[in-house]
């Protein structure tokens, strides 16, 4: 059953009610912008004597009458606390009165009773939230674990706050705490089970952090478990999502799902991942055999850190190159590979082998939908191998993909999009080189040049040389493209090529770190034959190195 119903703060904070945070929940996560707007707003209607304030939803589990889990809302719970207690906090000794007992609760009626506080946070958070609610609040910055001084960087922050909106006068606190008390309410929705709330949680979320994939996926993956599992499970996500950041952890998510149903997503990644819950994988199944290790593999792609005994170098490299193309459709083919593969000698052969797919796809702008169904066939090829150490023969191109990705290569290479040109002129650089250049810190700073000027003045050196047909042939290709790291002057793109050598390529040493911009710079003359000769040289090094024969 759900109950929906307004409830003022202080209904919230009766006496009569305790709320506890489920380990499922992200930990207290406000920073000072979010806790200062909060002030803020509250303070302004305050001030213009609004007669209500809508604070956004709190959705409840009712473990009892008095006992309640919170499923949504726990950021605004929080810090509305942390508010209230330095509010409280800065009133003098009689003029507190009843007002401590919102926070917490006295196990008996001695001055020195134990008091418990309103809201049991997590196993992080729990011991500074506790020293909040029970206005010891000076003993706060050397108690915060983990997120160290994020309530009390908010305590601090919200004192420093009232102390300049409301100074130090008694009556004007009093006003405001009744104000926040009494006229500020939430929209409050209790169910008597947690998959009813777990629906609602999915869609009511006002003024918190915006909800994220994993913050929806993990109360329906910690439904299932009893209360020792989630102690125990919930240390398994923590321990995952502190290697890789909430925002690769929702990558993970989604590339796990890629691994389970290699299509491309119909609806929402948590609605996905929810219909596989039980009916493909248990929740136990989800985190061991899936998300946990999916981490681990989602590390070492990322970061280019494949450990090997022998030569990791090449592995690594291919790694590198991979992370330089525009989308990420490689990812979960290449995850499953490590999840299930130990052999560095097939590592080397899939990775190479990927890293040339991956650059084929992007080459030949291949759509989403095919990069998806590509992907696919090599996630299903693994996944039925079943633990065998394979390297998917699906990772080959075909005849006609190769056929296709040479059409590119040496077609007018200038005029693909930038992100593309660039990819393949960068890594062509780095193959000439032999791999002795690693072009990856400059990667934001580099720019096409051609050798050949766009625009050819009449009476130039250039016209004599070229004909306009010849100028066209080769103005765009590969032969007649150049990189450079630095800013140029405009004008030095016309001149002739001894100058533009010396002025437009050449470092401050007559040197430039690019192998295919120093090859331009090693050649005497700048002719349609030289090009015609560049063109093929070059070629046949992508052929080789990418091994794009028959």
């Amino acid at each position: 059953m759900i109950e929906g119903k307004e409830r003022t703060i202080e209904g919230v904070f009766d006496t009569k009610r305790r709320y506890r945070i489920p380990d499922y929940q992200r930990p207290y996560a406000w920073e000072e912008e979010q806790a200062g707007k909060l002030f803020e707003d509250l303070y302004e209607a305050f001030a213009e004597s609004e007669t209500d304030y809508f604070l956004g939803s709190l959705v409840l589990v009712k473990v009892s009458e008095t006992d309640f889990e919170v499923v949504d809302g726990q950021q605004r719970l929080c810090t509305l606390a942390i508010l209230l207690a330095v509010l409280i906090d800065s009133l003098p000794s009689d003029k507190k009165g009843n007002y401590e007992a919102l926070l917490n609760d006295k196990m008996s009626r001695r001055a020195d009773a134990k008091r418990v506080p309103r809201i049991t946070a997590r196993d992080n958070d729990r011991k500074s939230l506790e020293l909040v609610q029970t206005f010891m609040l000076d003993k706060l910055s050397a108690s915060s674990t983990a997120k160290p001084g994020r309530v009390a960087k908010n305590v601090s922050l919200l004192r420093t706050l009232a102390k300049e909106r409301i100074g130090d006068s008694s009556s004007e606190t009093l006003d405001f705490i009744d104000f926040v008390l009494e006229q500020c309410y939430v929209v409050e929705v209790i169910s008597d089970n947690l998959e009813s709330a777990f629906r609602m949680f999915s869609v009511l979320n006002s003024r918190g952090l915006d909800l994220s994939p994993i913050d929806l996926v993990k109360p329906r993956l910690f439904k299932d478990f009893t209360e020792k599992e989630r102690v125990v499970y919930n240390g398994k996500w923590d321990d995952a999502e502190a290697a890789v950041g909430p925002d690769g952890m929702n990558s993970v998510l989604t590339h796990v799902r890629f691994m389970l149903i290699p299509t491309k997503g119909r609806r929402a990644i948590y609605e996905e991942v929810s219909g596989l819950i039980g009916s493909k994988v248990s929740s136990q199944e989800f985190i061991d055999d899936w998300l946990v290790p999916a981490t681990d593999a989602y590390g070492t792609v990322k970061s280019n850190r494949y450990l090997a005994a022998v030569n990791p170098e090449p592995i690594n490299n291919s790694l590198k190159w991979l992370n330089k193309i525009e989308n990420s459709d490689w990812m979960p083919p290449a995850m499953l590979f490590l999840m299930k593969e130990r052999s560095e000698q097939h590592a080397l052969e899939f990775f190479t082998k990927m890293e040339r797919l991956a650059a084929c796809l992007q080459a030949t702008g291949a759509n989403v939908n095919a990069r998806i169904e590509r992907y696919g066939k090599i996630v299903n090829e693994l996944r039925a191998a079943d633990g065998a150490s394979i390297v998917p023969v699906s990772l080959e191109l075909t005849p006609e993909e190769k056929a296709r990705f040479l059409e590119v290569l040496n077609s007018d290479i200038y005029l693909l999009p930038s992100y593309r040109r660039k990819y393949l002129l960068v890594r062509l650089s780095e193959m000439v080189s032999d791999g002795a250049a690693d072009y990856s810190a400059q990667q934001g700073t580099i720019t096409i040049e051609h050798v050949l000027p766009q625009t050819v003045k009449p009476d130039s050196e250039w016209a004599q040389q070229w004909t306009s047909e010849e100028h066209e042939r080769w103005l765009h290709k590969l032969a007649n493209l150049a990189l450079l790291t630095r800013r140029t002057n405009s004008a030095a793109r016309n001149y002739e090529f001894d100058r533009k050598k010396r002025e437009y390529f050449a470092g401050k040493h007559g040197t430039c770190s690019f192998a295919l911009t120093t090859q331009v710079l090693n050649e005497p003359e700048w002719t349609p034959a030289v090009a015609e000769r560049r063109q093929k040289k070059l070629l046949a090094i992508l052929k080789d190195k990418w091994d794009l024969g028959e």
